[in-house]
């Protein structure tokens, strides 16, 4: 797989997330599509050399089941950085990623080990509870500069 085609591919289809479910918090990404595509998720796998299974959904009332790569053990989120920093994204994607890579450096720098520190998981998670809300405001949509939102046109005016 040509690695500027999976660095876009990743940049359209993936995300990058700070988990802060219960109390821990860790960088995670995830890239999800349907199972009749999972090869490209095999493909991004064994470029990355991870060792992360693709996992299957199969939801009630959806159609099609679902496959997902997500990534959030430290050296898999490593080899993604290395991956990335190589073939750097072009488009908005690229400060959200900018983040994450902070929350991956610092969640590496702060390894806790066992529960004995709760001042340090306290502090970890506070400022992966700042990671994530620095993501969750650049995926917010935002008007393009020139625009003034979005004129309503009724479909039938492109048939």
């Amino acid at each position: 797989m040509n690695k500027g085609y999976l660095a876009g591919f990743i940049e359209g289809e993936g995300c990058f997330m700070v988990n802060v479910s219960g109390g821990i918090g860790g960088p995670q990404f995830v890239i999800g599509l349907r199972d009749d595509d999972r090869v490209i998720l095999e493909e991004i796998k064994s470029v990355l050399q991870t060792n992360v299974n693709v996992l299957v959904y199969h939801e009630r009332g959806v159609q099609h089941p679902a496959a997902f790569l997500s990534i959030g053990g430290l050296d898999d989120c490593m080899r993604l950085i290395e991956f990335l920093d190589d073939n750097p994204f072009k488009g908005k994607k690229r400060p959200q990623y900018e983040i994450w890579k902070k929350a991956v450096y610092y969640h590496r720098r702060n390894k806790i080990v066992g529960r004995h520190n709760k001042d340090l998981a306290k502090r970890k998670y506070a400022q992966m509870l700042v990671y994530h809300n620095q993501l969750r405001q650049l995926k917010r949509y935002k008007v393009p500069d020139g625009h003034n939102g979005f004129r309503q046109t009724r479909l039938s005016a492109f048939l």
